[in-house]
């Protein structure tokens, strides 16, 4: 793998990873741009339930097997081998981009259980609270809990410092209670993820782009927002039948076992990867 991608991307070009950043950056734009374009009328290629949910939501009538719940399942299972990998393989090289994702996947799984909670509840405003009006004490417990949602996931991501993660956190939350409407929460929440998370991958110093660097970028940023496109076009055509939103939600631990694949398979010659150490 080391060497295809030397080959391809030699020094004197941009490296894999930061073209694959840009694209992450160019195409999570470009969604959000077309998600606004629906709710302005001015496009109509989008699923009309993904519009109207801001997921595509299959099974919806169902307590137990609704497509937010199923995430949850998904994502509390994908935890503990995540979290199981990172211990088995901690101190590899090029385990950073993985090795704190456990609870960032399931901080991500409790935020589907409780818009599980919230599917028996139809929605009767779609306007932002900045919009509507509020009271403080109504929107303050929303904030805190959407401030640990956002500084968890973005604690998670690799070159994003603990305080940044938290102030970017608390930006987050609050501009998606009071700012963006409810339709548009899935929306925002991939925007804010993929564009912080991204940009710090990509101001990273040159000395500290490696292989990992390059490989962490194309097979675990780019296919999530690759895989929006097809939840927001084929809800009603395909995607709600086989799942919904929980096969977007699968896809982001599922890339990040392709990465364990791929840099367990590039070690350097010579080191072997034990339980808890490599020799």
């Amino acid at each position: 793998p080391r060497r295809m991608v030397q080959h391809l991307f030699p020094r004197s070009t941009m490296r894999l990873g930061d073209a694959a950043n840009t694209a992450v950056l160019l195409n999570t734009g470009l969604f959000m741009a077309c998600v606004i374009g629906h709710a302005l009328g001015r496009a109509n290629f989008f699923s009309s339930s993904f519009m109207r949910d801001g997921f595509c939501v299959a099974n919806k009538e169902s307590r137990w097997t609704n497509s937010h719940i199923m995430s949850f399942y998904v994502d509390c299972v994908c935890t503990v081998i995540l979290a199981l990998l990172a211990r088995r393989y901690k101190g590899m090289e090029g385990d950073e981009p993985v090795s704190r994702a456990a609870a960032g996947v399931f901080v991500h799984g409790l935020a589907h259980l409780g818009e599980s909670s919230r599917l028996a509840t139809p929605l009767t405003e779609t306007r932002p609270k900045l919009v509507t009006g509020f009271e403080v004490a109504d929107v303050a417990p929303g904030i805190a809990g959407l401030f640990l949602f956002f500084w968890f996931l973005l604690r998670s991501a690799p070159n994003t410092p603990s305080l940044h993660a938290a102030a970017w956190g608390l930006v987050h939350a609050t501009v998606l209670v009071l700012a963006v409407p409810p339709t548009f929460g899935f929306t925002y929440v991939q925007t804010a993820l993929l564009w912080t998370s991204v940009a710090y991958d990509l101001m990273r110093p040159s000395s500290k782009k490696d292989f990992f660097y390059d490989i962490s970028a194309l097979v675990v940023n780019l296919p999530i927002g690759l895989i929006s496109w097809l939840e927001g076009w084929g809800c009603d055509v395909f995607f709600k039948a086989v799942g919904g939103h929980v096969l977007y939600d699968a896809t982001i631990p599922a890339c990040m076992f392709l990465y364990y694949a791929i840099v367990l398979q590039a070690q350097p010659k010579g080191k072997a990867v034990k339980a808890g150490k490599v020799e």
